[in-house]
């Protein structure tokens, strides 16, 4: 997956405007395996991932000097786990792990603080055809995060520990499982959360993804 975030400054300095353009962007490499275990008419299906993320952006250019504030992020490994259980009928139950550890300083002497995230979820599935389903979602995600670093110095107002109340809906069009286009979106209202310092916190969140998965080789059963 490739991400670039071009951004156009307009600026006034001494009363004159200056326009220059800057870009915040990361390369993510990403790669996941999947397992399908059991019958079929309640399978497991398990899955591990592997990857990492690459900076490519040349960060926000400071309008008064040369310099380049808010400069990409480093390269970081990216390691996913996730199980799901189908159990007979429309019910299925999941749960999952995500880990991005920081290990670098970026160029700018910052270190964005490590993150890491567990969830359990349930849905119910409403399938039409082959074609298509739609699955209705009810999760609980948590999240932790250590502290950023600055010039070698601990941010004392950054990280924290969060649990969210996620319900969302999932549609997959030419396909199931984990091929076809995917649209999603989901709420993500915090139950807990416990910050260090001195934060902002939301009283909610809103996200929607689109994704399209297919299949490098192909197996045949007879």
């Amino acid at each position: 997956m490739f991400t670039s975030i071009p951004i156009l400054n307009v600026d006034f300095i001494d009363g004159s405007k200056k326009i220059t353009e800057s870009d915040l962007g990361d390369m993510t490499l990403f790669l996941q395996y999947f397992r399908r275990y059991g019958n079929i008419i309640s399978p497991i299906l398990f899955s591990v991932g592997l990857g990492g993320n690459i900076p490519i952006g040349a960060g926000i250019q400071n309008p008064i000097s040369s310099d380049k504030n808010f400069v990409s992020g480093t390269v970081d490994p990216i390691f996913l786990f996730s199980v799901l259980y189908a159990l007979e009928g429309p019910i299925s139950i999941n749960s999952n792990f995500y880990a991005r550890p920081i290990f670098f300083e970026a160029a700018d002497k910052t270190k964005s603080g490590s993150f890491y995230t567990y969830g359990f979820g349930v849905s119910y599935s409403f399938s039409g055809t082959n074609n298509w389903g739609v699955d209705m979602l009810l999760n609980i995600r948590g999240l932790q995060r250590t502290k950023d670093r600055m010039s070698g110095k601990k941010f004392e107002n950054s990280g924290g520990n969060w649990i969210y109340l996620i319900p969302g809906v999932h549609l997959a069009i030419g396909g199931k499982g984990i091929h076809g286009l995917q649209i999603s979106a989901e709420f993500e209202i915090p139950i807990h959360q416990s910050v260090n310092g001195t934060q902002l916190t939301g009283d909610w969140t809103f996200r929607s993804g689109l994704s399209y998965g297919f299949f490098l080789f192909s197996r045949n059963n007879k």
